[in-house]
């Protein structure tokens, strides 16, 4: 009976609100004027002609276009991921396409020991393996680069640690 009376009104509501749908007044959306009565409209720099300027324009002379080829620019380096949030913030609005890169600096820090360079590579090998003998297990021969046959001793954190490794005899 409970289940009954529970559809019943149900129905009843369904009903309802089908027939308020149907015969209730349409309403008829008036559109605003876009701007008061004696007041020009606004109209793009991009759509406004030179000579259509009236004279009486803030401007003297429209804004010549801008070119239609990009231009890129980088700006920065900025040291902070704070200062790079900076830049992008103020420049957002004022430029068509924003990147940006990150690039990965390496510095050293610390303080080298090594030999000086040999004249070859034969005669390099021959210091480390005096180096050897001497009971000096942390060496390595540079091959390549600005430091070409040189025997490097190691990279301290601390001066007074690369001042204390033992000189090699020659």
């Amino acid at each position: 009976m409970l289940s009954r009376g529970a559809l019943l009104i149900l129905v009843c509501l369904n009903l309802a609100a089908a027939l308020w749908w149907g015969f209730h007044p349409r309403s008829i959306a008036t559109p605003l004027p876009p701007t008061d009565p004696g007041v020009p409209g606004l109209t793009l720099l991009a759509e406004a002609e030179i000579d259509a300027m009236p004279a009486a324009a803030e401007l003297a002379v429209a804004p010549t276009r801008m070119d239609a080829a990009p231009v890129c620019l980088s700006v920065g380096p900025f040291d902070t991921p704070s200062a790079l949030r900076r830049a992008v913030d103020r420049l957002g609005g004022g430029v068509g396409k924003l990147q940006y890169r990150e690039a990965q600096v390496q510095s050293t820090r610390g303080f080298r020991r090594y030999v000086p360079a040999s004249a070859t590579r034969s005669e390099a090998l021959a210091l480390a393996r005096q180096l050897a003998a001497q009971g000096i297990r942390d060496y390595y021969v540079v091959t390549a680069g600005p430091g070409e046959n040189t025997v490097s001793l190691g990279l301290f954190r601390e001066q007074k640690n690369a001042e204390a490794q033992p000189p090699c005899k020659r």
